[in-house]
């Protein structure tokens, strides 16, 4: 009889256009405790260097195109070395999310995790400065989101922490 394959490892994947902006939602989701997080940066670094105790690793590439590759490396690798109950991956600006989600369901290793949600990261003091292209991909990442986490510089991380708390209470 055939082994049972082990439950693929829910993935969260924050997108949006500022990468200090997801690093503070993802340092805020991290230090929420009772999870047993790794963590996957593929936008810079920033996400990485606050997630604290929790695994960390690096992807470069764009995620949902010449990066896939790196991007299952990276997952495989910190489910391998780390076994940990959900991954968070910080997504590039750039990342498509249709693209994003294709990339991330393709591959023989797709069975070791799935996308349990996707959360958007909206600053609005960088809205108005966006230009037409940018807006456009901050609107697609915003309308395949499960929830909008809205967080700029001056947002206190305990207002950050409700909202995700608002969207993981409502099953995202």
């Amino acid at each position: 009889m055939p082994a049972t394959p082990p439950a693929a490892v829910p993935l969260t994947v924050i997108t949006g256009l500022d990468a200090a902006a997801k690093a503070r939602v993802a340092q805020a989701l991290l230090a929420r405790g009772g999870i047993d997080w790794a963590l996957l940066d593929n936008d810079g670094g920033a996400a990485a260097a606050l997630a604290g105790t929790h695994p960390a690793a690096l992807s470069s590439g764009c995620a949902c195109c010449s990066g896939q590759v790196m991007l299952h490396a990276a997952l495989v690798q910190l489910l391998r070395q780390h076994r940990p109950r959900q991954i968070l991956l910080v997504a590039a600006a750039a990342a498509e999310p249709q693209a994003l989600r294709r990339a991330l369901a393709q591959g023989e290793a797709m069975r070791a995790w799935r996308v349990a949600r996707m959360l958007c990261v909206f600053d609005s003091g960088i809205t108005a400065e966006l230009g037409d292209a940018a807006r456009r991909l901050w609107q697609d990442q915003r309308e395949a989101a499960d929830a909008v986490i809205g967080c700029g510089a001056a947002t206190p991380p305990a207002t950050i922490v409700a909202q995700l708390d608002a969207a993981l209470m409502s099953g995202v």
